[in-house]
């Protein structure tokens, strides 16, 4: 499909549930095969980043069988098998990141890639990490990115300093390293600590295959040596970055959405995006499962919002402030260029075809509003562009996404699902 457009439409309204979390499924996925047993995942998401994950983990001889929505997934207690070729991760940032601190449990040499975007996302400072604990980890092409080759390691615990300005993930991904350690690992954070949901998110996680984790104020964390790592049983809940699209159709419509499988329960910090589109105007309602979103009149400006505890949710955001009667600064974005595509760039690019006059910094963009234009919007291959300016193109007859396919890394049935709150799909072959 080369292109989609949405048929203009007010009053956007009705209930759905959104796919289950990519980032929990991930993070279920790798520690299911750390267990030693069978854990048992229902509802999960099937996407291109979580079915690089599911391949690369078999590659390392862990069972994996499927029925439906649920995994059998029989965890080897952190021993694998040699990979007999190179893991192959596409443009899947957990994936790679989560993969490359537990090779070093991995029998021989292990060599992760991706497609060529994910060759230009870094990945130094997690490197540097684990060269620290003594690994030697060798860069295959361009110093500090992807591929990589990790050598087997027994890991002896310690002390690691990393940053925590550039991803969460990557202090996600020691700590699954770290639980095989001889003696304690303390990780200790250099600078501030960016995305903190997404590490609580691993904390809880952990807990449940019987792991825990010591925080201290974000700025330490210690796993001790010799925890019993344990399979469990886990239904992923629904994904919080997703829900936050479909609640933005109600908040520029005058309509009213309800998410029916995310709520103030959920381990997710971007289940409160919708307090967001709360300051905007909108009528916001939680339950401990649900989310609803009545959108207003007239969407208000934020003056100042910082998100950088839900960046993945900045796109969305942005888009919705280009409605908005006044100026949104939105901060806390550094890391949105070293996404699936440098987002902020695309944001701005994006945003001024379609009549919208923004200005960015490294870290922030200004969205002043304006009038809305017909024009195609190219998505970089990113499907957070093409989620997000869906918003705009139910607005404006001829706003029309190109490449809308590239959706499938974490949502496939986007564009199907929008159905079910009757927008209408226009496709163009």
């Amino acid at each position: 499909m080369k292109a989609i457009e949405l048929s203009p439409k007010k009053n956007i309204s009705g209930e759905i549930y959104v796919p289950s979390s990519k980032s929990i499924t991930n993070r279920a996925l790798v520690l299911a095969s750390l267990a030693k047993g069978k854990s048992i995942l229902k509802k999960v998401l099937f996407c291109d980043d979580t079915k690089h994950m599911i391949k690369a983990l078999k590659m390392v001889g862990i069972k994996i069988e499927k029925k439906q929505d649920t995994l059998e997934i029989y965890g080897t207690g952190g021993k694998f098998q040699t990979a007999k070729k190179e893991l192959f991760l596409g443009n899947s940032g957990t994936s790679l990141r989560f993969l490359t601190a537990i090779a070093p449990l991995i029998p021989g040499d292990t060599i992760l890639t991706g497609d060529e975007r994910m060759k230009e996302r870094p990945i130094k400072e997690l490197v540097e990490a684990l060269k620290e604990t003594g690994i030697k980890i060798d860069y295959l092409n361009k110093n500090g990115f992807p591929p990589i080759k990790v050598p087997y390691h027994e890991f002896d615990g310690g002390e690691i300093n990393i940053s925590g300005e550039v991803s969460s993930q990557y202090i996600s991904a020691l700590f699954f390293l770290a639980t095989f350690g001889r003696k304690d690992t303390i990780i200790k954070i250099v600078g501030d600590l960016v995305s903190k949901p997404y590490v609580d998110m691993t904390i809880s996680l952990l807990s449940k295959f019987g792991i825990k984790v010591e925080n201290i104020n974000y700025k330490k964390f210690r796993i001790k040596a010799n925890q019993d790592f344990k399979p469990a049983r886990l239904e992923i809940e629904g994904d919080a970055s997703s829900s936050s699209y479909f609640l933005s159709f109600a908040a520029i419509s005058e309509g009213t959405v309800k998410i029916k499988n995310v709520g103030s329960d959920s381990i997710q910090g971007d289940k409160n995006f919708a307090k967001a589109l709360e300051l905007m105007g909108c009528k916001v309602q939680y339950t401990k499962s649900t989310i609803t979103v009545q959108g207003p009149k007239k969407l208000k400006a934020i003056k100042n919002i910082n998100l950088k505890d839900m960046p993945d949710t900045a796109l969305t955001l942005a888009v919705v402030a280009g409605l908005a009667d006044g100026t949104t600064c939105i901060e806390g974005l550094e890391t949105l260029k070293i996404k699936e595509c440098d987002r902020l760039t695309a944001l701005y690019t994006e945003l001024k075809k379609c009549g919208i006059k923004t200005e960015i910094t490294a870290s922030s963009i200004k969205i002043y509003g304006g009038t809305l234009k017909s024009t195609d919007i190219e998505t970089y291959n990113d499907h957070r562009i093409a989620m997000s300016f869906s918003l705009l193109s139910v607005l404006k007859e001829g706003i029309k996404i190109l490449n809308p396919d590239c959706v499938n890394k974490t949502y496939p049935s986007f564009f199907k699902d929008l159905q079910k709150i009757k927008i209408k799909i226009i496709k163009h072959e």
